[in-house]
């Protein structure tokens, strides 16, 4: 056989496998392209539709192709990289099933998935940013009059002079009338400031001119060109507060009252410099200083409109800095529109909006702004409050918050609202209950949780003009009017909270004791403690919130176990925030997760119980626990207020093995402590006193002001710290150990008091001496027959006669 008819058939070979790996590549492309392809025509066709909307409304022309042009572009690119995804999946399945000798076709095609996974992230990244209408992204302060005064709804007959400038083409005139017309809107619209507040208003705009700027309880002052992100990295929330710009009005105010140039100068260039260094974001950004939504929120409704209203009646103001107010103000809107968060930082960035839409009606889309303020507000309600009227991030200073801005929206818009939401008013006044029923003797809130010290008075004062209460006249007239409230004594099992009170007055005993659940970023590690006031004064208090940042150690403590009245074992304290069970859910999707406590009051006494199984761990920098916990100790804190006049605190210690458990007691910063024969007894700067009797010989001290470690501190106010005396009682025990105390406060001097525990089987018995009668209270630990009680209460005088008995049938 000849050389030539050796080799054709191998020619043959290779040709045929040739033709059958393009027809192998060419099918695999199909199969691929054909995806791309529709995922692409499909984008084309939405960017294609949103951009046809936009233009069809009305709102864009010509002149704001600059605007709409990149917009399209990105969101095009974004959708056909998001619809092109499944085309990328295919590819991957080719990848894997082609023969591994064609390594150069799995080369490229590794190569493309690579970059077409690339564009999908890019692609979904900046779908999710670029998801609202144009105008939303681009600031009115770039655009010229003209297109700015389009955004207006000149209908009205007010504006007629505006609008007929504005057709004509004299721009210029149709400025200056829009602002004469708000000029005359606005005469008058501000209250006079009284004369006592004047002192405050000149000493506020003469640290502005000196840059000297107090925020959050820290003074700083800034150079001649102010750095509007000053200490950002060490301070946010000083910084933010910056950006709220709240003493731009008390600039106006000075300009107007003295006369002095130099207060309106101020303003005009800090207006310039701020607009300047802080432009309109794109798209939402909580970590720019000056455009996180909350402080967006609270300039439009506490700071850019007084400032607007000021500077058009202040000499010396040139035109140019209302006009620039007012185009801010759109952006501010539109930015709250566009963008939101959640919960208590919501319902702020919702006032502004209504507020921004309740004062400017003549903007072409103020319309939208009250819908969507409106909205969320009436969503809002029910996502964030409790069935028991809560509120879901459980501390009193944002019930306080979110009370205050549920409120707003009667105020400017009742009507439209109660339509949107018929429940709305019933949903405020379970707020208003759960209020009044937990506020201290003296109307100030507890300190649990992100807390500051705050009286109550001045909200429900405001409260009467939407609630007609008698319960809620007698809290806000401190009983001169109206009638006390029905209960003296309250549970709210959903946030946990369980009050026990003597009686309404200002005198009352009263105890606040927290069964609930973790707060989210507001949460403190402090389940099962609790604060008591009692004869007009705070004796066993919570520690407060501090700061949320520029002091981390400090923040550290206040948040950890160390700062409650709680148990420490071993050392280690409480570890929620590291179990996934701290994230914070809407009341309306957590309810069935919530933990649930023991409750039961009767005229004779209040009894609540609850359950620590969340395991123990130490403090990390920020307050939080490990990653990793001891879970096999629990703790159960039983509480038994015997009417009126003490309490017993039970706390079972359930585990293994020996441990060192530790019962901290925070007192209030003024009182006195004294530890004898391990009785701890204090008072306070009334004459009031508290004692605190134990059973067995623990060991007891007192630890004010301490740095190393931190111990013995209350936050009096937000960022201010003092010392405050803790007592700490050190045990040794073998788990399960049951440990317990008695609280008993006095009006004046403590009175002499013995108390002692002894065991008789599976029985506690607790023995408490006054003076002129003795208690005794038997708790049963073991096995309870059928109606056999839980505990038993006995009082007899000192001729034992009885005088007082109850029992319970559980504990």
């Amino acid at each position: 056989m000849s050389p030539s008819v050796k080799q054709r058939p191998r020619a043959t070979r290779r040709t045929q496998s040739r033709v059958q790996h393009n027809d192998q590549w060419l099918g695999d492309a199909r199969i691929v392209l054909i995806p791309l392809a529709v995922g692409l025509l499909a984008a084309a066709g939405m960017v294609a539709r949103e951009a046809w909307a936009l233009w069809q409304a009305g709102e864009y022309g010509r002149q704001h192709l600059a605007i709409i042009g990149p917009y399209i572009a990105w969101r095009a690119i974004g959708q056909a990289a998001l619809w092109s995804g499944p085309a990328a999946a295919m590819i991957a399945f080719f990848l894997l099933h082609l023969p591994a000798a064609r390594w150069l076709d799995r080369w490229l095609l590794a190569a493309s998935v690579v970059v077409l996974a690339a564009a999908i992230a890019a692609g979904g990244w900046l779908s999710l940013r670029l998801r609202a209408p144009v105008d939303r992204l681009h600031s009115a302060l770039t655009l010229s009059d003209e297109a700015f005064l389009h955004l207006f709804d000149l209908s009205g007959a007010g504006l007629k002079p505006v609008r007929e400038a504005l057709v004509q083409g004299r721009i210029a005139d149709a400025r200056q009338q829009l602002l004469a017309y708000y000029r005359k809107k606005f005469s008058g619209a501000l209250p006079v400031q009284p004369q006592a507040a004047w002192d405050e208003t000149l000493e506020s705009a003469d640290a502005a001119l000196a840059h000297r700027f107090t925020t959050r309880g820290i003074t700083r002052t800034l150079d001649e060109n102010i750095d509007w992100s000053h200490g950002f990295k060490e301070n946010r929330e000083w910084t933010r507060f910056l950006n709220r710009l709240a003493w731009w009005p008390d600039l106006l105010r000075a300009a107007q009252q003295t006369g002095q140039a130099r207060y309106a100068e101020e303003f005009t260039w800090q207006l310039a410099d701020w607009l300047q260094d802080n432009p309109l974001p794109r798209w939402k950004n909580e970590a720019h200083p000056a455009w996180v939504l909350i402080g967006a929120g609270r300039r439009l409704r506490d700071t850019w409109i007084e400032s607007f209203q000021l500077a058009l009646a202040t000499p010396g103001i040139p035109e140019q800095v209302p006009w620039d107010l007012l185009r801010s103000l759109h952006d501010h809107a539109q930015y709250l529109t566009s963008f939101r968060t959640h919960f208590n930082h919501l319902l702020v960035e919702s006032s502004g909006l209504l507020t921004a839409a309740t004062a400017f009606p003549e903007f072409a889309r103020a319309a939208t702004w009250r819908s969507v303020a409106l909205d969320r507000f009436a969503a809002q309600l029910e996502e964030q409050i409790y069935a028991d009227g809560g509120h879901a991030e459980l501390t009193f200073s944002y019930h306080l918050l979110c009370l205050e801005h549920f409120i707003f929206p009667l105020r400017l818009d009742g009507a439209a609202l109660l339509q949107r939401a018929p429940a709305y008013l019933s949903h405020l006044n379970s707020m208003i209950d759960f209020l009044l029923l937990t506020r201290k003797p003296d109307g100030r809130v507890p300190l649990i949780n992100d807390t500051n010290d705050e009286s109550t008075r001045s909200l429900l004062q405001h409260l009467l003009a939407f609630a007609d209460r008698d319960d809620l006249r007698f809290a806000a007239t401190d009983g001169a009017q109206g009638s006390p409230p029905a209960r003296t004594s309250a549970a709210f099992p959903l946030t946990g909270y369980y009050v026990m009170r003597s009686d309404w007055t200002s005198k009352a005993r009263y105890l606040i004791f927290d069964a609930g659940g973790y707060g989210g970023f507001h949460g403190h590690e402090d389940k099962l403690g609790f604060e008591l006031s009692a004869f007009g004064t705070d004796m066993l208090i919570d520690s407060g919130a501090y700061a949320y940042t520029g002091d981390p150690a400090y923040r550290a403590y206040f948040v950890s176990s160390r700062a409650h009245n709680i148990l420490l074992v071993d050392g280690l304290g409480q570890n929620r925030y590291r179990l996934a069970r701290y994230k914070l859910a809407a009341p309306a999707h957590a309810v069935g997760t919530l933990p649930q406590a023991r409750w039961s009051s009767t005229d004779a006494y209040d009894y609540a119980a609850g359950t620590y199984d969340e395991g123990y761990s130490p403090m990390g920098p920020a307050g939080r626990g490990a990653k990793t916990a001891e879970m096999s100790i629990t703790h159960t804190r039983r509480m038994l207020f015997v009417k009126p006049d003490y309490w017993v605190v039970q706390d079972a210690v359930a585990g293994s093995g020996e441990h060192e458990v530790v019962q901290l007691w925070h007192l209030r910063p003024e009182a006195k402590v004294r530890v004898e024969d391990g009785v701890v007894r204090a008072r306070f700067p009334n004459g009031a006193s508290l004692q605190l009797l134990t059973d067995g010989a623990p060991e007891t001290s007192v630890i004010s002001g301490s740095t190393e470690p931190i111990q013995g501190w209350v936050a009096t106010a937000y960022g201010e710290k003092t010392e405050a005396p803790v007592v700490v009682v050190t045990r040794r025990v073998t788990l399960p150990a049951t440990l317990m105390t008695v609280l008993a406060p006095a009006p004046g001097a403590p009175p002499p008091l013995r108390f002692s525990l002894s065991r008789q089987g599976e029985t506690a018995v607790a023995e408490l001496r006054w003076s002129k009668a003795t208690d005794t209270l038997a708790f049963s630990e073991g096995e309870l027959p059928p109606g056999a009680p839980a505990v038993t209460f006995r009082r007899v005088d000192a001729r034992g006669n009885l005088q007082r008995d109850f029992s319970l049938d559980r504990f």
